[in-house]
């Protein structure tokens, strides 16, 4: 699978992957293959590349390798991170306070996510029950049928481990418009441990028994009602999100855009002993800890986040879905200046988008000259010559 990199994720996966399909063969597909092959040939000039040179003084050259792309690799995460923090960050409104939620599910269920985690369905009416949770919850806490609210989901398959463990990010709005008064009604803070988990389970368990109406399934939702009888984990934080909300979609994008690890956290990787070294951020004691398991386990932790093709990762709900955005935005206006609300420049949340990259050496510049280097040749393993500057003159 190409040559080798100077990161251990790459090594691990060139020196493990094929072994690991034997022992897991669910992950023998084409669709994996494709992933696990084009993530290993990232930025390796051998599969392809675009070479630039300098038309000035003739020395500079810069050849780059093709990208991937994929949202399995670590070395194109800093684009896909910048783009996810982008996508949330301008469909945020303006002026419109935004709480922070945290849905799980019981460990029982993570065999019956992992069963069905390569058709999408199961992922899809799981975000789709965190919606029906939070119209449930509106109603509750408000009296008001029908209020217009909106909401993003994002969609979690491994904790900071890597451990294989489905949840929930909500990105919610703390309030919405009465569609009779069209007045914005605030959703203030409350002592949700009362009734949400228990909410949560209710809505969570209802999709388990529609998506899978057999024996087994009906027995383990009667066995987790008895056994939660508080309702499951839901944590809905305090504060308000605008006051932290660069830190939060940074924390999300790390989990969206590449696997829930970084290169540095790999700390080594005995193919002799079979074990790999790496660590991670406890987020409850908020520390640092070392831990180590075998190759196959490692690839297997990683491996499982690669999410079916074609499924959304992210949700738009309500008024807080992206088609009717300018409209959402007129309709929010109004419901806020009607209970004496204005909005101001520092409302903006567009203004946390992310900006330019920053190089420590900027690629496109000649290191001779200074000048802008210029594209001299494409070139794809599999297409051959693409564009040829020399052949381009000459034709011309």
């Amino acid at each position: 699978m190409g040559e080798k990199k100077d990161n251990l994720f790459i090594k691990i996966l060139q020196h493990g992957w094929e072994n690991f399909k034997l022992k897991h063969p669910s992950y023998a597909t084409e669709y994996y293959d494709s992933i696990i092959e084009k993530t290993v040939h990232c930025r390796d000039p051998k599969f392809g590349y675009i070479e630039y040179r300098c038309m000035n003084c003739g020395q500079g050259i810069h050849r780059c390798g093709f990208s991937c792309k994929t949202k399995f690799c670590i070395h194109c995460a800093r684009k896909s991170s910048n783009d996810f923090i982008e996508e949330i960050m301008v469909k945020l409104h303006p002026g419109v306070v935004y709480r922070h939620l945290i849905l799980t599910i019981p460990e029982q269920l993570r065999i019956l996510f992992y069963r069905n985690r390569t058709s999408g369905d199961l992922y899809s009416q799981f975000m789709a029950s965190a919606k029906n949770y939070i119209d449930d919850v509106f109603r509750s806490v408000t009296g008001i049928n029908n209020l217009k609210a909106g909401c993003v989901v994002v969609l979690h398959t491994a904790g900071r481990s890597g451990s294989y463990n489905p949840h929930l990010h909500v990105i919610v709005m703390a309030g919405g418009i009465d569609p009779f008064s069209e007045k914005w009604i605030d959703l203030p803070y409350f002592k949700y441990e009362n009734f949400l988990p228990q909410k949560w389970q209710y809505h969570l368990l209802q999709m388990v028994k529609d998506f899978d109406s057999s024996d087994e399934s009906i027995a383990l939702v009667k066995k987790l009602w008895k056994l939660y009888p508080k309702g499951f984990v839901n944590n809905f934080k305090k504060g308000d999100v605008p006051k932290k909300i660069k830190h939060l979609v940074n924390y999300l994008a790390k989990y969206v855009s590449k696997p829930s690890i970084s290169i540095g956290a790999i700390k080594s990787c005995d193919f002799e002993k079979d074990e790999v070294v790496y660590e991670y951020k406890d987020h409850r004691t908020k520390k640092r800890v070392v831990t180590s398991c075998d190759v196959n386990t490692f690839i297997g932790r990683m491996a499982q986040q690669i999410l079916p093709k074609k499924l959304h990762r992210i949700r738009y709900w309500g008024i807080q879905h992206p088609s009717s955005y300018q409209k959402n935005r007129q309709e929010i206006n109004v419901g806020l200046r009607k209970i004496g609300r204005t909005l101001n420049s520092d409302d903006s949340f567009i203004a946390y988008a992310t900006g330019n990259w920053k190089w420590s050496k900027d690629p496109r510049k000649c290191d001779y000259c200074g000048s802008d280097l210029e594209v001299w040749k494409i070139w794809s393993e599999k297409y051959g010559t693409i564009y040829d500057a020399v052949f381009d003159l000459m034709k011309n």
